[in-house]
Parts: C-alpha cells; structure tokens; sequence
C-alpha cells in the first residue's frame, strides 16, 4: 500500500461535507508542529508506478481494516471511498470492519506476522495524534515499538520519543525532538492520515459554549459555557 492513492481531500469534500481539516500529522497549535510537511498529494499514477518498481505491478490483494466502535462518525463511509481509490490502481481490497478491542488486538499481533510486505492496514481514528497540546502520549502509544498499540517499529524514531517523554520542562527541546520522531514517521509513511476530525456541538440559541483545541476527543467544560 502506498501514500498517494487516495484523494484525501476529495474525501474531506465529498464524503465529510468539507468540514475537517487535513495537516501532515500534527496540527499548528501542537507542540512539534512542523510547517514544512506537506500532507501526501494525490497521484494514482505514481502510485501505479510505484507498485510496479516494487513488484507488484499486478496489485495485490488487502484487507483493510476499520473500527466500527467510537465517536467517530462515518468511518465506514470513508472506509469504503478509500478502499475504491486503492482499487483503482490495483490494490484489490476487502473490507473487515472490527469493535475497538478486536481492532486494537489486531494492531498489536501485526509486528507477530512475518514474511509479507503488507504487515497491516487499518483505518484508525487515532493514528496521527493532532488535536491535543503535546501530542506526546498518542504518538507513542501507536507508533513507539513497545506501544499498546503499535505496528510500526524504528529505532531512530523512538529514541526521540524517549528524547520527547522525558523533556517535560524543555518545551524547544521537546518541540524538537517530536519534530523529528514526526519526520521520521512521515517519511516511512507509518502512518497517512486522512483529516483531523472536528467534532460538531448543536446547542440552544441561549447557550454559549466555546470548544476547546486541547484535547484530542469531544469535551464540554462547564467553565467555558454560559445561559444568555
């Protein structure tokens, strides 16, 4: 599988009503964020070619796998278009939708499987972590090699997260150091993600409730709401 098979944006637009944001993993606001990556561009044919000079110029087969639990809303939706732009350039796929403890169960036994090229796929609501100030202990638990819920592995890439963990009072040394764990898992394409989901508050017209950028789930705080 290959980053620029899917239009992540078409998706945003078409499929999610334009509403997410989309950022090359983690967002401005968070703590290692950096400008100069670009999210993955859309190119089937690169994509084509890729899998050629791979081997697979054929395709393969795949099983992708998406969550079925959680708050997030039309994954299976966006399962689906990403599965169609997969197989439009040869990446025949199946779909398996799972509940959250057999989908976090199936990420962990990935790093188990040997000999396949493919070792795992799955649509994830969590996997690039933006949406929290630090972005620290999302990053780590799905990509640190012993993470709970980590397929990917990379030495290099969990030395600056350990560099990140423990530098709590060193906010430009821990900005670095996710900066550069974030480049390395950018350019292995561990992870590709999708969009930022933006949860949608509906309140009466004497409510006043502002949401908040600091935490990376739907959360009301009675502070930072008022009745008019």
């Amino acid at each position: 599988m290959d980053r620029f098979s899917s239009d992540y944006n078409s998706i945003i637009k078409n499929v999610l009503l334009g509403i997410p944001e989309r950022y090359a993993c983690l967002a401005p606001w968070e703590v290692g964020y950096d400008p100069d990556l670009e999210p993955y561009e859309y190119n089937p044919e690169k994509a084509k070619k890729l899998l050629a000079e791979a081997g697979y110029a054929d395709g393969f087969d795949l099983t992708l796998y998406y969550l079925i639990t959680g708050t997030m809303p039309m994954m299976n939706q966006v399962a689906e278009t990403v599965a169609a732009y997969f197989n439009t350039v040869g990446i025949r796929t199946q779909l398996r939708g799972l509940e959250a403890a057999a989908f976090s169960a199936n990420r962990r036994a990935a790093k188990a499987k040997e000999g396949s090229d493919v070792v795992y796929v799955g649509l994830d609501s969590r996997g690039a972590g933006a949406g929290g100030v630090t972005p620290v202990s999302f990053i780590g638990s799905n990509y640190i090699t012993n993470g709970p819920f980590s397929p990917y592995t990379n030495p290099e890439f969990d030395k600056y997260m350990d560099i990140a963990s423990t530098s709590i009072t060193d906010v430009k040394k821990r900005h670095e150091a996710i900066k550069a764990a974030d480049k390395i898992l950018f350019d292995d394409a561990g992870r590709i993600p999708i969009y930022n989901f933006v949860p949608i508050y509906a309140m009466k017209e004497n409510i006043d409730f502002k949401p908040m950028k600091k935490h990376p789930f739907e959360m009301i705080l009675l502070k930072n709401t008022t009745i008019k």
